[in-house]
């Protein structure tokens, strides 16, 4: 359980930098995060057309790293 913790926490920390840092560069060009934020959410999210068309354009990304996460673990690496 330990260790399930800490892997969820790195994660949870990785996307809270991640955040942060899109903020101060949001922020250095004088828009509000905030905003920017929302405005993106909204975009990718706002109605179940735009969810359909998130999905649509992220499900070829997603096979394609399940594709190389097989092939990696199974220890087959092509370039």
């Amino acid at each position: 359980m330990n260790d399930r913790l800490r892997a969820v926490s790195g994660q949870i920390i990785a996307v809270a930098v991640a955040l942060l840092m899109g903020a101060i560069i949001i922020l250095m060009v004088g828009e509000s995060p905030v905003r920017v934020f929302m405005t993106l959410l909204r975009g990718a999210f706002g109605d179940q057309a735009k969810i359909a068309g998130t999905l649509l354009q992220t499900t070829p990304i997603l096979i394609c790293g399940v594709a190389a996460c097989i092939g990696l673990r199974g220890g087959m690496f092509n370039v």
